[in-house]
């Protein structure tokens, strides 16, 4: 008679160890994937904040003289993590007084060059006139 042999062989052990190895490899990859989308976000929430703090410095002039001095540029601002280039370029609309810029940033990452873009469209009234245009709305 064979006497049965209670607990793991061997091989049973093998398999256990494979298996496990294998989850433990896609936890250490998956944690790569997530590091690195996460550093992407914080670059382009970066590239996006310092696009709206140079439209809005362009929104603050304080003559029509001034507006129409503004020409296209570009400057370069150390980030936390990358160092970003914002570009900025002016057109002239079909709506009257107004004009319109385009604000790029750029940088470079492990992935490459990437890109943040936006528009503004800049209403072209004599800051001294526009509380006489607010009188005007509110007194028809």
């Amino acid at each position: 008679m064979h006497r049965r042999c209670a607990g793991f062989t061997l091989v049973e052990a093998m398999v256990a160890l494979l298996i496990l190895s294998v989850g433990l490899l896609a936890l250490g990859r998956l944690q790569g994937t997530v590091t690195q989308s996460s550093a992407q976000a914080k670059a382009r929430t970066e590239a996006l904040r310092l696009a709206e703090g140079k439209i809005e410095t362009l929104r603050g002039f304080n003559s029509m003289a001034t507006l129409s001095g503004y020409a296209n540029g570009s400057d370069t601002v150390t980030g936390t993590n990358a160092l970003f280039t914002r570009s900025w370029n002016w057109t002239t609309t079909a709506i009257p007084a107004t004009r319109s810029v385009n604000l790029t940033v750029t940088w470079s990452d492990r992935s490459g060059n990437q890109t943040v873009g936006l528009n503004a469209l800049l209403g072209v009234v004599e800051p001294a006139e526009a509380g006489g245009l607010l009188y005007m709305l509110a007194h028809p």
